[in-house]
């Protein structure tokens, strides 16, 4: 295999062919340097480090076809076989083709990026911080076997394009999960993870970062030993979408709002509005489009319906992420937690957090097992749940609480914010859960 080659010669040789055949190409490049540190049951385990490089190449030709390449191999002979490869592979597509003309008209409306050297010096001493909250949590959370792991992902991104715009962006992410595998073998293991980016001229300070972990820490070890003692009593003859209303807490509406957006459900309009958006500071931050254009706030689902050039756009962008929105017409009351809730909603059903989770994309159902079922004086025996997905996100109408941000999926960087509770009123159902 060839030696890697400099970003310059390795664009400077894409836009030359590009130029040689006469097509518009936009060149997306990532390198990401991973610092993996990890401790088990309140001891050091391993620390490994890692490189990983990518590109993906964008064509258009001339008569509207559309065609693109990935590749590892940063090498002047894999890039140019790369390009080829894009060029092989264009075909007629009229979605993908909205969607980079969306793109292209987004991106004219937002600010440029902001370029600067960036050295979180104080991030080197993370590490201890993580290894102390680890020891101090690991004797609470015993006999469990409890794991943390730091994950320091420093991620340089470059665009180049045909017409000859270029965008910059540098981002840190550190990434902190804590993982108790319950002795219960009907439990899964119980999650609890933290993370944040930076970003060139981010002001960031440590010592407030290590209070968040501190806290997050002391949930955490609540929360598993909750998570193995709950009292609960048996809800199998509860239709969870027939006409009566149910809350979700915001833990399982990530998951499911992740799903949709990661699948080919045609869903019709929604009371609520979903945004995909670049938000800055969040752990899957991405200010750049794999195919080639700044990441403008995309709107996937409203009460016009889905957009589904918009859908396109984070549907097609592989392993990358950025953070998802969450916006409800009626806001109730300022609740804080579910004891809250019941006292304003007592014939209130409230599904909290996932066990597991899966979705048939030929159906276009879900089935989980939440990890949580409440009602106002107990805990509930929780089932598999199964429902049609679409229709879900077709009936949330409220929230109430305020605004919280969890994971969309462990395998992934995305997250979503919205209400603490959401209301889920299937159409044509009883209303009274809004007080109507």
């Amino acid at each position: 295999m060839d030696r890697q080659v400099s970003m310059t010669k390795m664009t400077n040789s894409l836009m030359e062919l590009a130029d040689t055949f006469g097509v518009f190409a936009a060149l997306f490049t990532r390198e990401r340097q991973i610092r993996h540190t990890e401790w088990q049951d309140g001891a050091f385990r391993q620390r490994e480090n890692g490189i990983c490089r990518s590109l993906c190449l964008t064509l258009l030709t001339g008569d509207g076809t559309f065609g693109q390449a990935w590749t590892e191999d940063w090498s002047l002979s894999a890039v140019q076989r790369c390009f080829h490869l894009a060029r092989k592979n264009a075909r007629h597509h009229p979605l993908t083709l909205a969607t980079l003309q969306e793109l292209a008209l987004q991106e004219t409306r937002l600010p440029p990026m902001s370029n600067g050297d960036f050295h979180p010096d104080s991030a080197a001493r993370l590490p201890l911080e993580v290894e102390r909250l680890h020891r101090q949590a690991a004797r609470h959370v015993a006999p469990n076997t409890f794991t943390t792991t730091l994950d320091a992902i420093d991620e340089q991104m470059h665009i180049i394009r045909s017409d000859g715009t270029a965008h910059s962006a540098r981002v840190t992410r550190l990434i902190t999960e804590h993982v108790s595998f319950v002795q219960q073998a009907t439990l899964s293991p119980y999650r609890k993870r933290t993370g944040i980016s930076l970003s060139p001229f981010t002001e960031w300070d440590m010592q407030q970062h290590v209070l968040v972990l501190n806290e997050q820490t002391e949930h955490f070890v609540h929360n598993q030993s909750a998570h193995q003692h709950d009292e609960r009593v048996n809800l199998s003859n509860h239709d969870f979408f027939g006409d009566t209303p149910f809350w979700i807490d915001m833990e399982l509406a990530a998951v499911l709002l992740y799903s949709w957006m990661k699948s080919s459900c045609d869903t019709g309009a929604s009371p609520a509005t979903i945004q995909a958006v670049a938000l800055e500071g969040s752990p899957g931050y991405f200010p750049l489009h794999p195919w080639g254009y700044l990441f403008p706030p995309l709107t996937l689902l409203s009460p016009d319906g889905a957009e589904p050039a918009h859908l396109e756009a984070v549907r097609g962008i592989g392993d990358f992420s950025n953070h998802l929105s969450v916006l409800l017409p009626n806001l109730l009351e300022p609740i804080l937690h579910a004891d809250q809730l019941f006292e304003e909603h007592p014939e209130a059903v409230l599904l909290e957090g996932v066990e597991w989770f899966a979705y048939d994309e030929h159906t276009g159902r879900c089935c989980f097992l939440p990890r949580r079922i409440r009602a106002r004086s107990a805990y509930l025996e929780p089932g598999p749940i199964e429902l049609p997905l679409n229709r879900l996100l077709e009936s949330l109408c409220a929230g109430a609480g305020d605004t919280v941000t969890a994971w969309c999926s462990p395998d992934a960087l995305w997250t979503a914010s919205g209400p603490r509770y959401l209301l889920v009123q299937p159409k044509g159902g009883r209303s009274n859960a809004l007080g109507r």
